[in-house]
């Protein structure tokens, strides 16, 4: 077996121990030469784009190698796997704690956790380094069909689920409520459902409109537009935007036509960015090495998945960056024109 097979499948039966177990495996920061050990990748649930991304990013990292020129050696292959893991939160404690060699997070989240405010209140980590964003993942509004509603301050008088208590979804609803002067009071009823219930509630009736804050197309908002009289509400009001113009993690999106069948318009909304992150600690020359394997297969990327397809390597050096660029990051980028 050779060196690259043998890390990546010791990251494998670690990555399936841990997952039964939830957590992120306790470790020395794999990247601390290039080339050294491997890199770990903190990603998401199995079933979810972010462990897909993470894979493909590292199959393409594991690609990516340089042969020997006058002056200069071979590069090593950077052996490379990604951790399952239970999402943005449990990537940023993996990053503090050295678990983890690199992340995938909501931008949001990272905001969050740069700036000790949200559920990292108190405890700010200022040594996270972004490397470059990836797929929006929009915020969804779900309506029934032919009530005629025109946007989020339409919802006044509804029944509606905001999300659990705490989650970023909650903080989404109730940002939106205060710039569109909404409280709860406004509303008929405002369930705080769980995530995984919010489709079935809508489609007995329950509520009126449930959001997500996920990548588009959402397999059960389109059971909901397919079976149960759903539609998608523009969130694009004068409100909105100043909202995400304010909001250094919101970035405006749109749900292209035909993303869901039958919803044969452009969906405005906004949403939040899906960031690749490390930390101050992690070597230039790996972080180099990194980003140039995904800039310069980048077609290769976004062929992986439909929320992808989008990826614009100027975006990218841009949105939803709410760390500052690790120098590895930026010295690619600068090289190529792209700052």
């Amino acid at each position: 077996m050779t060196r690259t097979r043998l890390v990546r499948a010791t990251l494998a039966r670690v990555a399936l121990a841990c997952a039964a177990l939830a957590c992120v495996p306790s470790r020395a920061p794999a990247a601390e030469a290039e080339g050294s050990g491997g890199i770990m990748i903190g990603t998401g649930a199995v079933t979810g784009i972010y462990y897909r991304v993470g894979n493909a990013i590292c199959r393409l990292v594991e690609r990516d190698k340089r042969a020997a020129e006058p002056g200069r050696a071979a590069e090593p292959v950077l052996p490379c796997g990604a951790m399952m893991t239970e999402g943005s939160a449990v990537n940023v404690a993996g990053l503090r704690a050295g678990t983890l060699d690199a992340a995938l997070v909501q931008s949001d989240v990272l905001a969050h956790a740069v700036h000790g405010t949200g559920s990292f209140r108190g405890r700010a980590n200022g040594r996270l380094r972004t490397l470059f964003s990836l797929h929006g993942e929009p915020f969804q509004l779900l309506v029934p069909r032919g009530l005629g509603l025109d946007g989020f301050a339409d919802l006044r008088g509804r029944k509606i689920s905001t999300g659990p208590n705490g989650s970023v979804l909650n903080e989404v609803f109730a940002a939106l409520m205060r710039r569109h002067d909404l409280t709860e009071a406004s509303f008929a009823q405002v369930l705080h459902l769980p995530t995984s219930d919010q489709v079935q509630a809508f489609c007995e009736g329950d509520v009126e409109a449930v959001g997500m804050l996920v990548g588009a197309p959402f397999a059960p908002f389109r059971h909901a537009i397919d079976h149960c009289g759903g539609d998608l509400l523009s969130v694009d009001s004068q409100a909105d935007r100043a909202l995400v113009a304010d909001t250094a993690a919101y970035t405006p999106i749109v749900i292209p036509r035909g993303t869901y069948p039958g919803i044969e318009r452009d969906i405005a909304t906004f949403g939040v960015v899906a960031v690749a992150v490390t930390t101050a600690e992690m070597p230039e020359a790996v972080v180099y090495r990194m980003v140039r394997a995904v800039f310069e297969r980048l077609d290769d990327l976004r062929a992986m998945h439909p929320s992808l397809v989008a990826l614009d390597p100027r975006r990218m050096v841009t949105d939803g960056l709410t760390a500052p660029l690790h120098p590895g990051a930026l010295r690619y980028f600068r090289e190529k024109g792209l700052l």
